[in-house]
C-alpha cells in the first residue's frame, strides 16, 4: 500500500490487510438488528423477526459483494486507485461511465445516505426512550418525556441529534465508522455471549426459530468474530476508537451499579 494513502499507515503484511479488508463488510452488514426494534409490532414475531435478520444479513451480502466486484472490475489501474483514498468510487464511476452518468449515480448514493441516516437516527432515539422508559439511562426522567403536540419523544430525537453532530464534529468520519461498527457487533455479540452462558442453566428452551445444536459452536464463532473486530477497529488511523470505546465502557459501568 502506497506511503501516501489516507486510508491506512503503510503495512507491508498482506495477512493483516486481508484482515483490515474485514472492516468493510462490518460496515456493510449493520442494521438487520432493526427487525429486532419493531418486534413489538411484528405478526408471529418469534418467527419472523429471526427470519428478516437472516434475509437482512443475505440481501445485503449478495448485493454488497455484487457492487465491490463491479467497482474493482471497472477500475481503470489498482495503483492510481489505491492513492485515491477516500475519492475511489467517484474516480472509478467518471473513469468507467463518463461524467454525467457518474453524478447521477453520486446523487443517489448521496440520497441513500441521507436516507441511512434518518433510519439509524429514528433507531437510535427509538432506542434511547425505550431504555428511557426504564430508567436505564442517565436522565431518563427527560429522555422519556413525550411531547404533547406531536405525541413523539422529542427529547430522546434531540439529543441522539445533537449526539450525532458533536460526533462529527470532534472526530473523523473513518473512525465515527469504525466506532460504530466496533459498538454495533458488540451489542450483537453480547446478547449471543450471554444465552451461549445461560443456555443449560437458566435457559433451557429455545423458541420456535432455532439452530439446535449448532447454536453453541455459531455462538463461540460469533465471540470470536465479534473480538478479532474490536481488534481491527481501533487500528491507525481509527486509533481514537479504543479511548471512546473504554471511556463508553466506563460510563455505562458507572451508570449501570
Amino acid at each position: 500500500m502506497p506511503e501516501s494513502s489516507p486510508v491506512f499507515p503503510k503495512q507491508d503484511s498482506v495477512p493483516w490487510l486481508f484482515c483490515l479488508g474485514f472492516l468493510l463488510p462490518a460496515y456493510t452488514l449493520t442494521g438487520f438488528d432493526a427487525s429486532a426494534h419493531t418486534s413489538e409490532e411484528t405478526l408471529e414475531a418469534t418467527r419472523n423477526v429471526p427470519k428478516g435478520i437472516v434475509r437482512s444479513v443475505a440481501v445485503s451480502a449478495g448485493f454488497g459483494w455484487v457492487m465491490i466486484v463491479a467497482l474493482l472490475l471497472a477500475m481503470p489501474d489498482l495503483k492510481a486507485g489505491a492513492a485515491k483514498g477516500f475519492e475511489i468510487v467517484p474516480w472509478i464511476l467518471r473513469s468507467a461511465l463518463g461524467e454525467r452518468f457518474a453524478q447521477s449515480l453520486l446523487g443517489g448514493v448521496v440520497m441513500a445516505q441521507y436516507l441511512c441516516g434518518l433510519a439509524a437516527l429514528t433507531s437510535a432515539s427509538r432506542m434511547t426512550y425505550a431504555f428511557a422508559r426504564d430508567n436505564g439511562l442517565p436522565g431518563s426522567r427527560w429522555l422519556k418525556t413525550v411531547h404533547s403536540g406531536t405525541q413523539s419523544p422529542s427529547a430522546a430525537v434531540w439529543t441522539s441529534a445533537l449526539a450525532s453532530v458533536a460526533l462529527v464534529i470532534l472526530l473523523r468520519y473513518e473512525t465515527i465508522a469504525a466506532v460504530c461498527a466496533v459498538f454495533l457487533y458488540l451489542s450483537y455479540v453480547l446478547p449471543v455471549a450471554a444465552g451461549a452462558w445461560a443456555h443449560g442453566r437458566s435457559w433451557t428452551h429455545f423458541g420456535p426459530y432455532q439452530l439446535g445444536r449448532a447454536f453453541k459452536p455459531l455462538a463461540a464463532v460469533a465471540c470470536v468474530g465479534g473480538l478479532f473486530l474490536l481488534v481491527i477497529g481501533v487500528q491507525p488511523p481509527n486509533q481514537q476508537a479504543l479511548p471512546i470505546l473504554l471511556g463508553s465502557v466506563g460510563v455505562l459501568l458507572v451508570t449501570w451499579f
